[in-house]
């Protein structure tokens, strides 16, 4: 089980990544969200396409789920199978949204605020939809290859928040060694 999170009042949003055996090869791993009670949706599923075209989802594990949005939305972080640049672009995160289908947030290689992305680690959605995750990034500068980085919710554009190394606003030192 990926995670449970409040929507409003008495009710709740329940989403899943498990194994499933219908129409898949046996042992392969889909994420499910409930629709509505005891009716669940799958959102991806090992060996399906990602929505960019680029490669197909791999490995769903139950540490894939980051967050269940009040709308039913569900984020999630994915590695990649046959991607065009292989390891250089195969993880990224990505979000389902009712009606919308699945989207491709940010992707290993890609751009975030002028950078290069390296990695995504510690994402995290919020109630509306909104995510937050640290961007490893190619600075070329060991000290600023970290940053936290938002999407707001209904967008798939990340920006750059704070960067490791950014001076304190009150000019006492700068932001170092972010963590979880």
């Amino acid at each position: 089980i990926g995670g449970v999170a409040p929507i409003a009042g008495q009710f709740s949003a329940l989403a899943l990544e498990l194994p499933v055996r219908a129409g898949l090869s046996a042992g392969d791993t889909a994420i499910l969200i409930e629709h509505s009670f005891d009716q669940f949706t799958r959102v991806a599923a090992e060996g399906e396409d990602v929505p960019s075209g680029n490669g197909t989802f791999g490995d769903l594990t139950g540490f894939n789920l980051f967050g269940i949005g009040g709308n039913r939305e569900v984020g999630f972080f994915a590695a990649m199978n046959d991607t065009t640049q292989g390891a250089a672009d195969n993880t990224g995160l990505f979000r389902y949204g009712p009606g919308g289908g699945v989207v491709e947030l940010v992707r290993e290689g890609g751009n975030v605020g002028g950078t290069s992305l390296s990695g995504t680690f510690s994402p995290r959605m919020n109630g509306f939809g909104a995510v937050a995750f640290l961007a490893g990034l190619d600075s070329g500068d060991p000290h600023s290859d970290l940053a936290l980085a938002t999407i707001p919710a209904n967008a798939t554009a990340a920006s750059l928040r704070v960067l490791e190394g950014e001076g304190l606003p009150d000019g006492n030192g700068a932001f170092a060694q972010f963590g979880q």
